[in-house]
């Protein structure tokens, strides 16, 4: 029948079976249909036959194979993969995939391949894809469909490896749908595994066409070299057409057929650890990759070095030299050319010495001390090559000291004879020993300072001067001595003379500006000073009034502002600051005037006694009022707070006056205007009045009896 499908339409009444009853007849009919239904079951899944394979050929079809399924009860079905030139893969359909018709009546085994198409292509019969490719993959699916709906069973998928011959891949390897691999399908003939029923098993079938490692090439040492370090590592270049992970065997050794020395290693590197001086080595690298395809690498040789004696390079002072310093640090470069340890000494003329055995290429080193001036020491260096040849080098090298000389002075800063220099700063002057010694030293100056130090290094050293004259000339001696050289020492006078005094700067920026109108009757006066000569202090005289020249209100103040008080309004007003600095001088500014803006508010200030009330007794002990009640008069027993309410919408309250029988007794410029009534005396009625003055001068009073004790 090929790949189609037969239907078949059973009409039960036009059937003429006779010589049945009606019951039996309807049986006979049933058991019919069932027979006919295997017949179809059986074409529509059919067992893979050598025929499948030959109809396939006669389609330009490259090469393709069977997967039988069959599961322990008997049931079976199987599906067909391959490639061809011209099929494709994916959407859309070509005419090499066959869809899957739908399962029979359980139990059954239906397997499909799923290329992401459109229905009803999403389950195939048989998927071909295009030829030739360097890797695919099939997805497999297995569902068991058992009679119950429930029981599960054992499957095998089966195929003939034979028939992966005429393919272009080398691998070819069943999956489960999340990447575990599970059999080489060009080894293996089958797999078998647990299946449930009704859930689809989900596998893939990856094929790919591997190469071999790239064959080990560029060797490090080059083959055939000579004069090889003993100490070299062997290196390659690898890797893999098909970028797959590869590992390296390492054959190594003095035979021509030397033996494995590392096995699956990933890095191009072997280190074959310290060899021997002049010896041929050979060696060799196997490449394999994941697939265990390997590619060898050809047999390469070297010769390692011949073994020489340690070298002495240029030793630190050099040979010869002179003028060095008594304690100093000889040393010289000593080098193995194979690398190999060393024993060393080296040892001066006047006894000292250091060595070691061992050793490594390096700078050694002899620490020199106790040496004398102007003397010619000599120096005997030793290397021994005791792991290598026994070879030795020994040489002598010659140094001589240095002379001994008197500590050296620079140019003083301030310089010699300078003038202008301020009352305060640092005089210094850089001391220095020629040989390095260190010295003592003092500086001292005219005016009692002083500075020094013992065992000092070259550097510049400093006196710190403060409290100096103006106009005045000073001198400083300098002394330095070299008590650990020869006790030389060097000694010099040096003068400076300081500034002369400079008056205060003249005052000005005034504010208000010169000039001014229209000056707020509260306004501060402010204005800008100094002095050009820096640590000088200055304070200021004020002069201020209505006439003109005015007269001096504070003085020796240092604020550079100035409170006149509440001013009168539409005034005319003189002002003059005098600076004066530490030093007796001084500068006068000019004199300035401002003119006070016209007065707008004629309004008095509101004003209330708010406490004492009027006919209230208060009795106030220990600083608590215990009682506050209505009372026929004002009555007050004990210390009481006398508060006051002040209010102007205009220029606002300047102050309140609070009196008792005419007398003053406090002024309050802010708010809370209260004042504590706390003198004692004998009951008697008391006079208490308030005097509310607003900042245009305007005022408003409150008076009342008040009867107290105390």
């Amino acid at each position: 029948m090929g790949e189609g499908i037969i239907l078949i339409k059973i009409r039960f009444n036009s059937l003429n079976i006779t010589g049945f009853p009606k019951g039996v007849k309807k049986i006979v009919v049933l058991g019919i249909t069932l027979f006919l239904l295997c017949n179809v079951c059986s074409i529509i899944y059919p067992s893979p036959s050598s025929s499948v394979t030959a109809f396939n050929h006669q389609r330009s079809i490259v090469w393709d194979v069977a997967l039988q399924i069959n599961e322990t009860g008997g049931a079976r079905d199987y599906v067909v993969f391959g490639e061809a030139p011209d099929a494709n893969d994916g959407p859309p359909p070509d005419s090499y995939d066959v869809a899957k018709p739908p399962g029979p009546i359980p139990p059954y085994l239906r397997t499909w391949l799923d290329d992401n198409l459109p229905s009803p292509y999403d389950n195939l019969w048989k998927d071909y894809r295009s030829y030739p490719d360097t890797m695919k993959v099939w997805n497999l699916s297995v569902q068991w469909v058992p009679s119950d709906y429930v029981s599960p069973t054992m499957v095998t998928i089966s195929w003939d490896p034979a028939l992966f011959d005429d393919s272009e891949y080398t691998i070819v390897t069943l999956y489960t749908d999340t990447g575990i691999p599970l059999k080489n399908m060009l080894v293996s003939m089958n797999y078998a595994f647990f299946c449930p029923a009704n859930i689809p098993q989900n596998f893939k079938i990856m094929c790919l066409l591997n190469h071999p490692p790239n064959v080990p090439s560029n060797p490090d040492p080059v083959n055939q070299s000579i004069g090889i370090s003993i100490n070299t590592d062997l290196s390659w270049t690898g890797g893999d057409p098909d970028g797959d992970p590869v590992m390296y065997d390492v054959f190594f050794g003095s035979s021509t057929s030397p033996p494995k020395v590392a096995s699956n290693q990933s890095y191009l590197l072997y280190n074959p650890g310290t060899l021997e001086y002049s010896r041929v080595y050979y060696w060799r690298i196997v490449a394999w990759d994941n697939h265990s395809v390997s590619s060898e690498g050809p047999l390469w040789h070297f010769t390692t070095e011949a073994n020489s004696p340690p070298v002495f390079g240029a030793p630190s002072p050099s040979n010869g030299s002179s003028g060095k310093p008594l304690s100093l640090t000889w040393s010289i470069p000593i080098s193995d050319p194979e690398g190999d340890g060393f024993d060393w000494t080296i040892q001066c003329s006047n006894g000292q010495a250091s060595g070691a055995t061992g050793a490594s290429n390096g700078t050694k080193m002899l620490s020199l001390s106790g040496l004398s001036y102007y003397i010619t020491y000599k120096v005997w260096v030793n290397a021994t090559d005791p792991t290598g040849s026994g070879l030795y080098t020994r040489r002598w090298y010659t140094f001589t000291t240095k002379e001994s000389l008197p500590p050296v002075f620079g140019a003083p800063n301030p310089a010699n004879g300078s003038t202008g220099n301020p009352l305060s700063f640092s005089w210094n002057i850089s001391i220095n020993d020629p040989e390095g010694d260190s010295f003592d030293w003092t500086i001292q100056c005219s005016n009692g300072q002083a500075s020094g130090a013992t065992g000092a290094s070259n550097g510049t050293k400093t006196l710190s001067l403060s409290g100096l004259s103006y106009s005045t000339t000073y001198k400083v001696w300098v002394n330095a001595t070299d008590p650990d050289g020869s006790g030389y020492f060097t000694r010099m006078w040096y003068r400076f003379t300081t500034k002369a005094n400079q008056p205060p700067n003249v005052p000005s920026s005034p504010d208000p500006g010169d000039g001014a109108t229209n000056v707020n009757i509260t306004a501060d006066l402010s204005w800008t000073g100094g002095d050009p000569d820096q640590g000088d202090t200055v304070t200021y005289d004020v002069y201020f009034g209505t006439t003109s020249p005015p007269t001096i209100v504070i003085h020796n103040q240092t604020a550079t502002s100035y409170n006149p008080g509440t001013l009168q309004y539409q005034k005319t007003y003189y002002w003059q600051i005098v600076a004066w600095d530490s030093h007796g001088s001084s500068t006068a500014g000019p004199l300035w005037t401002f003119t006070t803006t016209p007065n707008s508010d004629v309004e008095p200030p509101h004003v209330e006694i708010t406490q004492p009330l009027k006919k209230y007794l208060y009795i106030n002990l220990f600083g608590f009022v215990l009682l506050k009640i209505r009372f026929f008069t004002n009555f007050v027993i004990g210390s009481i707070d006398v508060n006051v309410y002040a209010h102007d919408n205009q220029s606002g309250v300047a102050r309140v006056l609070f009196y008792l029988d005419g007398k003053l007794k406090a002024n309050v410029t802010s708010a809370p205007y209260t004042w504590t009534w706390s003198e004692t005396g004998y009951l008697f009625p008391y006079q208490l009045k308030v005097i509310a003055f607003d900042k245009a001068g305007n005022q408003q009073s409150k008076e009342m009896k008040v009867w107290k004790v105390h």
